[in-house]
């Protein structure tokens, strides 16, 4: 039972952390000046979510 309800967060946890084409409130694109590195909090973000998964699994 948790291993199923497990399949089915992680994959709408994973959906959620994609990044958006376009921003959510229709503001203008940041200059390539003011650019973010979003791969940082990506890896970031999945690391914390294998972490939570190897402890759901302990």
């Amino acid at each position: 039972m948790t291993k199923s309800i497990l399949l089915l967060i992680l994959p709408a946890l994973l959906a959620a952390c994609q990044a958006s084409e376009t921003p959510a409130d229709g503001a203008a694109a940041l200059n390539d000046s003011a650019a973010v590195d979003t791969g940082v909090d990506e890896r970031a973000i999945r690391g914390q979510i294998d972490q939570w998964g190897q402890l759901v699994k302990a």
